[in-house]
């Protein structure tokens, strides 16, 4: 029997009913561990800092800095979490996935919507955390630093879902 891969999530929230909701709703799934939970983003830098999770479910709206900003800076990472933001506000969507965020749940939080956001990591692959490749935004293929200009990329792309597609030269 395979053994199911665990994940590890972490929780940003500085609404403490927001935190328990979610840890009610992702105690339902075996797979999911949460590692902690933050009530702001300078929390969840210092957590972060010491610790790797594969997920991090985050609000956008907190006192002091955004979610956003914190997505922003996770994407700069050579391997970093997925972020699925959870929160009240649907007017943050776009700069949400500009930051590539896996999903862009709002509160208050429906089952559903979760099982699907979850089943979408799932399909993301079960790269290890610390795997470079683990992240949508980093599924690409690059051309090497010396090649010239107008150099065409004909190897199959690995695509975020799972599907194959090649990278159209330019």
């Amino acid at each position: 029997m395979k053994e199911e891969i665990r994940r590890r999530v972490l929780i940003v929230d500085d609404e403490e009913p927001g935190r328990i909701n979610l840890r009610f709703a992702l105690a339902a799934h075996a797979s999911w561990e949460i590692a902690g939970e933050c009530a702001d983003v300078a929390q969840a830098r210092a957590f972060l800092a010491a610790q790797t999770v594969d997920v991090v479910f985050l609000d956008i709206r907190m006192p002091h800095e955004s979610g956003l900003a914190l997505a922003h800076d996770l994407a700069q990472q050579p391997a970093p979490p997925l972020v699925i933001f959870v929160t009240a506000y649907d007017n943050h969507a776009m700069e949400a996935f500009r930051v590539h965020a896996l999903d862009y749940l709002l509160k208050p939080l429906d089952d559903a919507d979760l099982e699907k956001a979850l089943a979408r990591r799932r399909v993301d692959g079960a790269a290890p955390v610390g795997c470079p490749h683990r992240h949508p935004a980093r599924l690409v293929r690059v051309a090497p630093a010396d090649a010239g200009p107008g150099t065409r990329l004909s190897a199959p792309v690995k695509h975020p879902l799972g599907r194959p597609h090649r990278r159209r030269a330019t």
